[in-house]
């Protein structure tokens, strides 16, 4: 597909950051779009927390949540985490969520106030062990689909190289929020522009 700007048949560098962060924002819209569809059940305007939770999660009495599902514990896990976010996202506090909160909820990586959650949830995903740090085997779990006792895959041990050398900024071998926050959440990082290099690296066939 010709995404040359200027006609000239090419694509330079400027042109495929721009068109990568267009299309990054229309999918934020169009997936904010979808849900507010969904979530705003009243059609006030605004999505409520009750509304939120009971489109995804179905209407339930309180102190009677998911007694008809078999593994209830992992969705009350999930219905907390979903309603801390919330929370967050809510910058006023009223348990109702304009267009911008709901997109801060559903895309919290695009808002610097919703860095604490995003590395919050991390932690909590890769943190097997429960200690508040993330090991390297865990952030290798996290990555490695291979069986037990199976050999160890090349790109392992280069994820581990990544790990050891940019990851783990202290040196203590291990993840602490704040190199959590620097790998997930990069600070100052330009990410169109990192996806747009990386691409004309790879199709770049006269570098």
């Amino acid at each position: 597909m010709d995404r040359a700007g200027d006609g000239d048949g090419w694509v330079s560098l400027a042109e495929l950051r721009s068109w990568i962060a267009h299309t990054q924002q229309r999918h934020i819209r169009d997936s904010v779009s979808a849900a507010w569809n969904t979530y705003d059940t009243d059609r006030d305007g605004r999505v409520g927390w009750e509304e939120l939770r009971n489109a995804t999660y179905g209407h339930y009495e309180p102190g009677e949540e998911f007694h008809d599902v078999e593994d209830a514990e992992t969705y009350k896990k999930m219905l907390a985490r979903d309603e801390r976010r919330f929370r967050v996202a809510d910058q006023d506090g009223d348990s109702m969520a304009t267009r911008e909160e709901l997109t801060a909820f559903l895309h919290p990586e695009e808002f610097p106030h919703m860095r604490d959650i995003v590395i919050a949830e991390t932690l909590e995903d890769l943190d097997r062990n429960k200690d508040g740090y993330v090991q390297v085997d865990e952030y290798i779990a996290d990555l490695d689909t291979e069986e037990p006792g199976e050999e160890e895959p090349a790109w392992v041990q280069t994820e581990r190289e990544q790990f050891r050398d940019f990851r783990d900024l202290n040196k203590d071998g291990k993840l602490d929020g704040s190199e959590v926050g620097h790998w997930v959440l990069p600070p100052a990082q330009d990410q169109p522009l990192v996806e747009a290099n990386h691409l004309l690296h790879e199709s770049d066939t006269d570098k």
